[in-house]
């Protein structure tokens, strides 16, 4: 009966000698699976929010050139319509050009081109010739030059049909001589010039320079009066 509690107690105890009641516990694997699987999920949603981005901006994207290449137009239309637009201003340009030239048919003299009124009477075209000079070129309503094969000196006139005007460039020459009833003086230096009252305005002669040949009052008048002669 005396070694009947002991083996009781050896009894009890489990093999190995670990205190009874206290089994040991494997390691859970729910927890891991957890964690993967809420893992899974982070990565699906996110892969989701940026597919649904991207096909956002790509419809934005696209909607945005369509609505651009609607309201612009290509260079190339552009370019054909200015170039239409410009045609269109250079027909008119010629169209009111024609309306203003002559008749077809009609030519215009030179004495007609040349004739204006002023003053108190009509100026007749500048003759083509007096003397030894000869029209260099087209004559305007205001102004001509003359050339001459004997003289190097070139005859310049100009006309106002202002008749008052003739007082003012009387008033402006210095050293000023009556020649052959002409005025003669220099409102330049060194360049004779003479001035008449004629049709109702004024006129102003001179002779330009040369190397070879210089101008004087007496020789300006005598080709002033030449001129005077054949305009009248």
């Amino acid at each position: 009966m005396s070694n009947q509690p002991w083996n009781n107690v050896q009894a009890n105890q489990p093999f190995g000698g670990q205190p009874s009641g206290r089994v040991p516990q494997k390691p859970s694997r729910n927890k891991g699976l957890l964690i993967a699987l809420v893992g899974v999920i982070v990565v699906a949603v996110a892969l989701g929010v940026a597919l649904i981005t991207t096909l956002t901006g790509n419809a934005q994207r696209a909607e945005q050139a369509g609505t651009a290449a609607a309201t612009t137009k290509p260079a190339s239309d552009e370019t054909r319509e200015q170039g239409a637009d410009e045609n269109s201003t250079k027909e008119a340009v010629s169209s009111e050009a024609s309306e203003e030239k002559s008749p077809a048919g009609e030519e215009t003299s030179s004495s007609e081109a040349n004739s204006t009124s002023g003053g108190s009477g009509t100026k007749p075209a500048f003759p083509t010739s007096f003397g030894d000079y000869n029209l260099s070129g087209p004559a305007d309503k205001v102004s001509a030059q003359y050339t001459s094969p004997t003289s190097a000196l070139e005859f310049s006139v100009a006309y106002t049909d202002t008749e008052s005007t003739y007082d003012i460039w009387l008033g402006r020459m210095r050293d000023v001589q009556t020649i052959g009833g002409l005025k003669c003086g220099e409102m330049t230096p060194d360049v004779p010039q003479c001035i008449a009252k004629v049709h109702g305005g004024a006129i102003n002669a001179h002779l330009s320079d040369s190397f070879e040949e210089k101008s004087t009052h007496e020789e300006v008048a005598k080709r002033t009066q030449e001129f005077l002669k054949a305009w009248n």
